[in-house]
Order: structure tokens, then sequence, then C-alpha cells
């Protein structure tokens, strides 16, 4: 049986007894599976009840513990589905009366990570069978996220008289990690929590939720004494509801504070460090610390960046901070007697920047090259997007900036930023692969597989990006008019904690004393 990346990480143990529910019950590994695969309508649905979710979660016992399975967290299995983690579920029918749920459940407190991948194989009168998820606990067979499967399952078998439309597809799942909550009348808000909007539920009949459904209360006159009274009591207990965000005064309290920008590291130049001796820089450069960043200062930077090459800001951030494209020179220059193209490059960006035809080239393409990405990415991953991405600082390393050419993400695999070049040298190139290994070229061969070279400029520019900005992964892009290659590179650890140690010694030894004294720059006196 072909197995997942997934399973493939499993321990002996593990991977035996995953592939042994599999191959019993469906024949092919769940996370090999596409969401096409999978009905909507909900009359495939097998019949949960409560006493089946009993059953699997507290008394039946996992074969990787060896103990029965205590489930304590069921309740929280329910908040999760009722909070509208699931952000999408298919059913399909297996042999032997079984059907097979593949679910992808929001992480509670992440809920910009990808989604976590559930799969639950029940009989159609609601017998559990099996249950999996590759979260951390997901080996127990019964971690929050399949209880949530469960429960929600449960409680559409549940309704689905009252709600009369078994043949439609599962409207009742939240959309997709759950970013737009659509706008209500506070009136029609419930703020109740969900446990009490369980009591609530199983204590009323189907005739009675059909009555309360019926009842129409008397609209509110706004401005009126009732209706601010309604405001300042949900002040008191939910201040942080959004429903005052767009009424006055209750608005003013969630107007951000606006967060100023930091000083630039060439502000820190002062007459006075200008006056210093040589041995007076050097010491204070030795010493010397720059203001902790915050995260919102970091947020702030990047976000008005965007225009990179076209933003002052741009420009003015980056003086005198060493750059992703930078890295690679930083680390073959002598700290101490560093090349002075380089120092100026690095603290006078804007007045030192060039164009060639190969520069003009690339930025000429760029876009064409971009748009080309996204229609291949939006093909093969769910929920695909490409935004422009600014200059990102990173508090750990203040000195140091990168500015990736977008940030991605997608359903599938949560948060990246790409980086594209249009070479201009092998802009008629049919074929990218062959050009592979080719002196000077960004790309190699690795055992028959095209990569990004490990020695060149751009692999250092990439891990740059990639720790600096904290994204779990870079889409590389190599683009000429005939074709386009592209390679996920993930974060290098080992080489970055190598390289750092160099990149701050080059900060103190090449780029203060200019910074702070202008060694290389100031007139003589």
């Amino acid at each position: 049986m072909e197995m997942s990346d997934y399973c493939k990480r499993l321990d002996p143990a593990c991977r035996e007894r995953y592939l042994a529910i599999v191959g019993k019950y469906v024949g092919k590994d769940p996370y090999l599976m596409k969401m096409s695969e999978f009905s909507q309508d909900r009359q495939h649905l097998p019949r949960i009840e409560a006493v089946d979710i009993t059953s699997y979660l507290v008394l039946q016992t996992s074969y990787y513990t060896r103990e029965e399975m205590k489930a304590h967290k069921s309740l929280d299995s329910y908040n999760f589905y009722h909070n509208g983690w699931i952000s999408k579920m298919g059913v399909k029918r297996l042999n032997n009366n079984n059907v097979l749920l593949f679910a992808r459940v929001n992480h509670s407190q992440r809920s910009h990570e990808t989604p976590l991948k559930t799969w639950v194989i029940a009989s159609k009168d609601g017998d559990v069978q099996a249950g999996h998820c590759d979260c951390m606990a997901g080996l127990s067979e019964s971690c929050s996220h399949v209880g949530a499967v469960l429960f929600a399952v449960e409680d559409m078998v549940k309704r689905e008289g009252e709600l009369a439309c078994t043949s439609k597809p599962c409207e009742w799942l939240m959309p997709s990690h759950v970013k737009k909550i659509p706008p209500a009348p506070v009136a029609c808000i419930d703020f109740r929590s969900s446990q009490a909007k369980r009591q609530n539920r199983d204590s009323l009949s189907e005739a009675a939720a059909a009555r309360a459904k019926r009842t129409r209360r008397s609209p509110v006159e706004p401005g009126s004494e009732k209706y601010m009274s309604y405001f300042q009591e949900l002040t008191e207990n939910f201040p942080k509801s959004a429903a005052l965000m767009a009424r006055d005064p209750f608005h003013k309290a969630f107007i951000p504070k606006s967060t100023k920008l930091p000083k630039s590291i060439l502000e820190y130049r002062t007459p006075l460090t200008l006056q210093l001796q040589p041995k007076e820089l050097e010491q204070l450069c030795q010493a010397f610390e720059l203001d902790e960043l915050t995260t919102a200062q970091v947020g702030a930077i990047e976000r008005a960046t965007r225009g990179q090459s076209s933003s002052k800001t741009w420009f003015r951030q980056r003086a005198g901070r060493i750059t992703a494209s930078n890295l690679r020179r930083v680390l073959h220059t002598n700290a101490e007697k560093p090349a002075k193209a380089l120092i100026k490059a690095i603290c006078y960006p804007e007045a030192h920047r060039f164009s060639t035809a190969a520069t003009s080239y690339g930025n000429k393409h760029e876009g064409q090259a971009r748009r080309a990405y996204e229609r291949m990415m939006t093909q093969e991953h769910e929920g695909f997007s490409c935004m422009d991405s600014g200059l990102w600082v990173n508090p750990k390393w203040p000195y140091m900036g990168a500015s990736p050419d977008g940030m991605v993400a997608c359903n599938c695999h949560g948060n990246g930023i790409c980086e594209i070049k249009c070479p201009y040298s092998q802009q008629d190139e049919a074929n990218l692969e062959l050009t592979a290994g080719q002196k000077g070229f960004c790309l190699t061969t690795d055992g028959g597989k095209v990569m990004l070279d490990r020695q060149h400029e751009y692999f250092y520019q990439v891990q740059a990006q990639l720790h600096i900005s904290q994204a779990d992964y870079c889409d590389f892009i190599v683009w000429t008019p005939h074709d386009m290659f592209v390679e996920r590179v993930i974060p290098d650890n080992a080489f970055w904690d190598t390289v750092l140690p160099e990149v701050e010694h080059f900060f103190r030894a090449g780029v203060l004393p200019e910074v702070l004294g202008q060694k290389l720059t100031k007139s003589p006196s």
C-alpha cells in the first residue's frame, strides 16, 4: 500500500497499527486522498449518536497506548466544533457498510496555521471504528479534533428533521479558516457559551424549537434608553464585543494607538559619535546595542515599506542593516577591512543603487513571472494567495533586514514567502533544468535533482529571508518567457546558526564604525 509522508514518519509500531486500520477498512491511506473524492451530501453521514461518541472516546481501547482512552477533553471537542474550527468536511462510502469522514480542523489558538487533517471511520448506523489526526496527540486516536468531527456529525444527525435539507451540502460548516464572519444585527447575536447552547438545544423538543423560531420581538428604537442600556451592559460584560465597534461612543475603545516607526539605524549617528577617536569608536561599536523592537514596530515597518524601491521609508529603514541580498558578500569579506563599495551599499542604499541590463530585465519581467507562478499555485493549492511584502526585520537581529518578493499562503501549507528571479543570461532558455550546473547560474543538480545551488548568493538570500521573516518556506522561482522552475526551500537552521556570529561581527567591526563615525566616508579634517 502506498504510504503518505505522515505515515512514513511514524515509528514502526505506530505505522503497523496505522496501516492495519487503513488496510482493513479503506484500502488506501486517507492522507493521500483529495477533498474532491469526498461527498458533501448530508444523507451519506453515519447515524452517530451521543452513546456512540461515549463508547469510542471513553471506553474503547487504543492499540497504541494499550489503555482505555480517557478522552477527558471531550468538552473541548464539542467547543472546537461549535465554535467553527472545522473548516471543511466530506464523507466517502466504503465497503462493508462503513463510511470515511475526512475533515480539516483549525488550530484553536493559531488559526493562521495549516489546518489539521482528521479522519474517522464509522459504520452507517453510527458505530465508530477508528479515528486519526496529524496533530501531536493524534496517535491516541481520540484527540480533541477527532472528537470535534464526531460531535459535528452527531449534531447534524440530531438536527436533521429540524433542518429538513439532507440533500444539501454540509452548509453547517464554518467557512475555511473562519476568516470572515458575516455581520448581523446585535439582537440576532447569541452571546451564550457553547455549553449553554448545547444544554438549551438538548432540552428543546422539535416543536419547541419551531415555536422559538417563529417568535418575533418588537424592534428597539436606535438611540432609545433601552437601546443604549443594552450597549452599556455589553461594554461592562463583553468589552471586546464586535458589536461595540460600530456604535458611538463605544467604538472609541477600539481605535488602535498609532505605532510610530522606529528610528533608522543611521539616526544613531550624532555629532558626538562623529568626533570620537578611532580607538574610542571601536570600543563604542563593540558595546553598542540597538533599541529593542516591538512586534508592533516590526509589523509597522513591513506595512510601510511594501512599495520597496518606490518607497523612501524602505530605503531609510534598510540603511545600516545587513540585508538578505548582501549576506553572501558580507560573509566573504574581511570585517576589519571591508570593501568600501559594500559598506556604502549597506549604509547608503538609496544613493548607491545601481542599474544594469540584467537588473532592468528582472524588474521589467517580475510581474509577468509572478502572475505565472500564481496561476500554477492556484491550480495546485486550495485557497492560495500572494501579496506584496515590505521590509522584514526581526527583534532578535535588528541589524538585519529582508525584502522577499511576496508573502504567500494556502490552506494546505500555511504561510510562506516567494523570491522571483528572471535571469537575463538565460532569457531564451526553453528548459531551465538543462542549464543547471552552468558556471555562475543559480541552479545545480544533486543526485539527478535540480535545485538551488547551496553555495550561490541566492541561497544565502533565501535563508536570510526565511529566518528574519519567520516564514515556514520560500518558493524560489526562476522564470523565462519559455519556462519556469520552482523549488520550495525550507529554513536551514544549521546554516543559520553558523553564519549568525559572523554577521554580527561584521556589523560591529565593519558597519557600525561607518554608521556612528563615518569611518570610511568622512572627509579629512
